[in-house]
């Protein structure tokens, strides 16, 4: 079940076809902090729902956009 960041960075990717600077993802969740986005986009890289290109700017993973299904398992070699 895609949580209320997700659905907010994905909203803000199709509105612009780019991702959320971490100024803009503070405003997008209503925190404060760049280091609250930092804890987030941290998650959701763990999660494998964005990744960080070679300058480290946010880009869309492979499964970006993507409903994952309760009990579905990802197989194959690893990446």
């Amino acid at each position: 079940m895609k949580n209320h960041h997700q659905v907010k960075i994905e909203s803000f990717y199709s509105e612009n076809k780019r991702m959320p600077s971490y100024s803009e993802m503070a405003k997008l969740f209503g925190f404060k902090s760049k280091n609250a986005v930092f804890r987030v986009v941290e998650k959701l890289i763990e999660a494998g729902l964005v990744a960080k290109d070679h300058l480290g700017r946010l880009i869309p993973a492979k499964t970006f956009g993507e409903i994952p299904f309760p009990g579905s398992v990802t197989a194959g070699l690893p990446a």
